[in-house]
């Protein structure tokens, strides 16, 4: 099986050809920390790839590496290009960096913290469909999962720059929004501006706007700015207050390294919500008969812009590996509208998915399934009765594939429903 050294960010290829084989370099093994019980198993012959020290090595055939050909290379039921496995490692350090953030301002984040795991977000067993689970974004301080990617972002730009008058730029109408402003309070930024189009509705913009007057009377230079009457229109107003603007930033909602490591926290808490199910705490061990017995988990998420999935799978599918959880199969369904002229749904109405995020989509996603208003409106009814919650539509949506049976819940099959906001009055 192929091993990858975190620290020396190491990755596998297989397959040198004997041409390509005369370059290759011996490596001494003892350079590797926690290698010695790998050491027989393997033959290290690894070159140097790039100026940061990227490696490759080689693994025997007759081992069984995961490693199926030359540039590519398994990761859990996906096999994967060797660039979008890159890619993935070097997010995943991202999500395992967001994560210390995440727990430095938790309180600040959320209204219930699950202090039994340290998670943000609690992770809810349905009352009425057995092996069926909540994971309640919509418990955070602004009800939305939006915050993760907002604050994450802010924080780096903050410890990169060490300017007093840094401004903060989002063009949003709705979660992000929130997110961006909730952010700047925790982070008491010195300044944030939030554009909105013309066409926005005026609740939305009484409640973003009373959001505003709040960071205004703590002493931060927050703005809510109407421009254009397309959301396009809008958001690139707001780019051009970048480029035109000293020491002011961008925050995108979902479509830079930095908004997806923020969001794929989510996934890393999963996996350890997940195991907590399976924890006897008379006994104060793992109940590994029940652990064993699981043989599939299913993680549904509604898709946008594309970043909650690409985080939440990225994080989900590379943790997994290290936990209790390592025999399960992981599979990851988006549900995406069919229609943006949808009534409801409003969180995830994008035409196109970012441009950062359709690589991660198309190799680790493992399925797409199209929603409508009915669908959405039935969650929302069954989610209500459920678990006393009022959802958002695209929350709600994520049941579609139970209801029609796509995937059945069973003593082997968990199914994880990512409740992705809960502004149910800002977005109806």
């Amino acid at each position: 099986m192929g091993y990858v050294n975190k620290k020396l960010n190491v990755i596998g290829v297989v397959n040198f050809d004997d041409k390509n084989r005369k370059k290759r370099k011996y490596f001494h093994l003892k350079k590797i920390r926690n290698f010695s019980t790998f050491t027989p198993r393997f033959k290290m012959l690894i070159n140097p790839i790039d100026e940061k020290g990227t490696w490759h090595f080689l693994v025997k055939k007759n081992l069984n590496p995961v490693f199926n050909h030359l540039g590519s290379i398994k990761l859990g039921d996906n096999v994967l290009p060797l660039s979008i496995y890159r890619k993935i490692f070097n997010l995943y350090d991202s999500i395992l960096d967001a994560r210390k953030v995440m727990l430095r301002y938790r309180s600040d984040l959320s209204t219930v913290v699950d202090l039994e795991t340290n998670c943000i977000t609690p992770l809810v067993a349905s009352n009425k469909l057995p092996m069926v689970f909540y994971k309640r974004e919509d418990t955070t301080s602004i009800k939305a999962y939006k915050i993760r990617g907002a604050i994450y972002q802010m924080s780096k730009i903050i410890e990169q720059n060490h300017s007093k008058n840094l401004r903060f730029v989002a063009a949003s109408t709705g979660n992000h929004a929130l997110g961006v402003l909730k952010s700047a309070e925790i982070l008491k930024v010195p300044r944030v501006t939030i554009c909105i189009s013309s066409v926005v509705t005026p609740f939305k913009q009484k409640k973003l706007q009373k959001r505003v007057d709040d960071l205004v009377a703590q002493g931060i230079k927050a703005e809510l700015v109407v421009e254009g009457d397309t959301f396009d229109k809008t958001n690139t107003f707001a780019k051009n207050l970048v480029e035109t603007n000293p020491d002011t930033y961008y925050i995108d909602p979902y479509d830079t390294h930095n908004a997806v490591g923020g969001q794929g926290t989510i996934g890393l808490e999963l996996i350890h919500q997940l195991e907590n199910q399976f924890f006897d705490y008379e006994k104060l061990d793992y109940d590994m008969t029940k652990i064993k017995a699981l043989k599939k988990l299913t993680i549904i998420i509604p898709i946008g812009g594309g970043g909650l999935i690409s985080g939440i799978s990225t994080a989900v599918k590379m943790a997994i590996r290290n936990s209790k959880l390592k025999h399960v199969s992981v599979n990851i369904i988006g549900v995406r509208l069919k229609d943006l002229n949808s009534r409801h749904g409003d969180a995830i109405k994008v035409k196109v998915l970012g441009e950062h995020n359709q690589d991660l989509i198309k190799n680790i996603v493992d399925k797409i399934v199209t929603i409508t208003d009915m669908d959405m409106q039935r969650g929302i009814n069954f989610v209500l009765d459920d678990m006393k919650a009022r959802i958002e539509g695209a929350s709600a949506a994520t049941l579609k594939p139970i209801f029609d049976n796509i995937v059945i819940p069973s003593e082997e099959h968990a199914i994880v429903c990512l409740i992705s906001g809960g502004n149910a009055t800002l977005h109806s």
